[in-house]
């Protein structure tokens, strides 16, 4: 990470900002500041991404990432379980004599790049994740395919705007 938030400038033409920040220049948190969450707090959280808006993709596969720090994350596409995933990080190493491992329950487990990956065939709806810990659920996280939108109304807070300091 080069920066915490994107900032106007270090950037090539016809660019005019630099976007490596995990906040951009509006404020608003990229999916890498859920990265950092995942690794740097133990307040239960997950994030999945990407939008859930694909019109005309019905049926081609979508991979869905998450990031959480739970024990494991089940997914879930309009009520119907798309599986339970978790971490194996770090793996454990050999206890007592050699090639003795730890039992590993029945959750498949991954390090892959410390995120969780699912691949969704797009239908329109409601993706929802639950995250577990110690066999509990502790926080989920909802998105939805959203429908065209209806209207834009910008109104004015003033009558005149200066060109120049107030």
């Amino acid at each position: 990470m080069w920066t915490g938030i994107d900032y106007l400038g270090e950037s090539n033409w016809p660019r005019k900002a630099n976007t490596s920040g995990v906040i951009d220049t509006c404020g608003f948190e990229k999916d890498t500041w859920y990265f950092c969450q995942s690794q740097w707090t133990d307040k239960p959280m997950l994030h999945i991404f990407p939008h859930w808006n694909w019109p005309g993709k019905e049926g081609e596969y979508v991979p869905v990432l998450c990031y959480t720090n739970c024990d494991s994350v089940e997914l879930f596409l309009n009520g119907k379980s798309l599986g339970i995933q978790s971490y194996w990080f770090p793996r454990s190493g050999m206890q007592g004599e050699y090639e003795d491992f730890p039992a590993r329950n029945s959750i498949p487990r991954t390090t892959e790049d410390l995120h969780l990956t699912w691949t969704v065939p797009y239908q329109p709806g409601k993706l929802k994740a639950v995250g577990m810990k110690n066999g509990k659920e502790v926080v989920t996280e909802e998105i939805s395919t959203t429908g065209k939108p209806a209207a834009i109304r910008l109104c004015a807070d003033r009558k005149i705007i200066s060109g120049g300091p107030d």
